[in-house]
């Protein structure tokens, strides 16, 4: 399973989520819990409800699967679901009726349900139903606040660039990446800027001032293969970046004396023997 960043959340989610809108046989909740549970061990961890799917039985049946899969506990898990109320005691009552139904004690994603037009958008923030999900999140019942939304792209990206909610989910496809592409772009570019603001000063920029070393360590090559692990990828891209993009080998950060010369040529001041040594324990995993 391939998992990514979502939004500004800081959480990897799988690359295949799981969607409880549609169930075949609504009552038989054991049967289709296990279906989801059986998502879960081939590596999803991302599980999407609602109140109203499937006869209104969609967050039941998650909520059953997600008994197993605590007493499984073999990985993270997360579970989404969504309030379409503009009022926000009612979404608060929706919020709670979530929360007995999945057997969970917070929500990791709770979405603004449904935004259909800007209009409506503003009827979520006059109604409160924004400020009650802020409210649950503060409380700790709630992990993220996103947004679920049918609005054309360039409406989407005006939504998403005031702020509020650190992911959302839209539908983008063959048949309507056109009308939804603008809001793609808003929120493909609000996290590339928010894990660059949050990781930039530690960033190596290859300026080779490091250099010469007396061991001959290819210290820019390694410090660009380490940059992969501070835009928050796994330890497997750092590894790959060694390999695949400039050939190094484990022994080539081995050699460093640790004298520290470096570190006194750095411009930016980084840690390099600190990051050459985790990058030796990194690609010597791998050897393992």
């Amino acid at each position: 399973m391939l998992y990514k960043p979502y939004g500004r959340t800081g959480k990897n989610i799988s690359a295949a989520a799981f969607g409880g809108m549609r169930f075949k046989n609504t009552d038989d909740i054991d049967g289709n819990a296990a279906i989801v549970f059986r998502a879960y061990q081939k590596g999803v961890n991302y599980f999407d409800t609602a109140p109203g799917y499937c006869d209104d039985k969609s967050e039941l049946i998650i909520g059953a699967a997600v008994k197993h899969m605590r007493a499984d506990g073999s990985r993270e898990f997360y579970v989404a679901t969504k309030s379409g109320e503009a009022d926000g005691a009612k979404v608060r009552a929706q919020l709670e009726q979530s929360l007995r139904r999945l057997n969970v004690e917070r929500i990791a994603f709770f979405h603004i349900w449904c935004l259909l037009t800007l209009e409506g958008w503003a009827q979520r923030k006059k109604g409160g139903a924004v400020a009650a999900a802020l409210k649950a999140k503060a409380e700790g019942l709630v992990e993220h606040v996103v947004v679920s939304s049918h609005l054309p792209g360039d409406e989407l990206a005006a939504v998403l660039q005031e702020g509020v909610f650190e992911g959302v989910t839209m539908g983008y496809c063959a048949a309507n990446f056109p009308y939804r592409q603008k809001a793609l772009d808003a929120a493909r570019v609000e996290a590339l800027r928010g894990r660059i603001l949050s990781s930039f000063d530690g960033f190596c920029t290859g300026c080779g001032y490091c250099l010469p070393c007396s061991q001959n360590v290819p210290i820019p090559r390694m410090m660009d293969a380490y940059n992969q692990k501070l835009l928050g990828s796994k330890d497997q891209s750092v590894i790959k970046r060694l390999r695949w993009h400039w050939g190094l080998e484990q022994k080539d950060a081995l050699a460093c004396s640790l004298c520290g010369t470096c570190e006194q040529r750095c411009t930016q001041k980084l840690p390099i023997r600190e990051r050459l040594g985790e990058i030796t324990r990194l690609v010597g995993q791998q050897k393992q």
